[in-house]
């Protein structure tokens, strides 16, 4: 398990600067970009430790199991987006 969350932690110190740079490159929106972003990872933390302490109140281990393919799932989805939303055109 140790390694799974050492790659998870990796990645998402890598992919955070990125979306930040992204999100921020028009200089005009900037203040708005960085509002919109901050807000909207406010809230998907807050979810996520709702919605997976949720998950991990019955049976913590298979809770466990539940909360790393949804976690998995959303990642694949996050990645097709970024994929169509960053073609070249």
């Amino acid at each position: 398990m140790l390694p799974a969350q050492l790659l998870a932690r990796l990645g998402m110190g890598a992919a955070i600067p990125l979306t930040t740079s992204l999100l921020l490159a028009a200089k005009a929106q900037a203040g708005i970009a960085s509002a919109g972003l901050n807000a909207i990872r406010q809230a998907g933390a807050a979810i996520g430790v709702a919605v997976f302490g949720a998950l991990m109140n019955g049976n913590p281990s298979r809770g466990f199991e539940i909360a790393v393919m949804v976690s998995v799932g959303l990642l694949l989805a996050a990645l097709a987006a970024a994929a169509v939303a960053l073609r070249p055109a």
